[in-house]
């Protein structure tokens, strides 16, 4: 689990890249969906609080008390683009063409307007300062530039 090694409790190379660690308490999760039996012993291994939640996103409301608990002026995002719902995005891990889908953990409910309209409320309580964006998977891309690379004038 990458928390592990941002918190100084994972492996003790990767950990040693880690100048300021984090805490427990500077994560929350915000459109988390059922864990693998996993990733349940290790998160409170970890301490780390967590929400499952259903179709609404935690809300507004959620997200300003942990700010404001923490006194947190800025912030790093993390968007794990699984949380859209493969339906609602289509460049996601769990789209994979000819693949059926997989059922080893759960697959995100929300829109991109969802999770975008929670992120402009996010910046409106605080400064947002880095972002990082995961499982981005542009499967039609992919198939493109394979089936172009079968052209000369792409391969030559």
């Amino acid at each position: 689990m990458v928390w592990a090694n941002l918190m100084h409790r994972g492996d003790p190379v990767v950990q040693t890249t880690v100048a300021h660690p984090f805490t427990a308490e500077d994560i929350v999760y915000i459109g988390l969906q059922p864990l693998t039996k996993e990733e349940v012993p290790r998160m409170t291994e970890l301490g780390i609080a967590y929400t499952i939640q259903g179709a609404e996103l935690l809300s507004n409301d959620v997200i300003q008390q942990w700010i404001t608990a923490h006194g947190f002026t800025a912030l790093a995002v993390h968007w794990d683009l699984d949380v859209l719902h493969p339906d609602s995005f289509h460049s996601l891990y769990f789209n994979e063409p000819g693949v059926p889908r997989f059922t080893g953990s759960s697959h995100g409910m929300y829109s991109l307007e969802q999770v975008t309209d929670t992120l402009r409320a996010i910046q409106d309580m605080a400064n947002i300062v880095g972002v990082t964006i995961a499982k981005y998977l542009p499967w039609d891309a992919i198939r493109l530039r394979q089936s172009l690379g079968q052209l000369s004038i792409f391969s030559e």
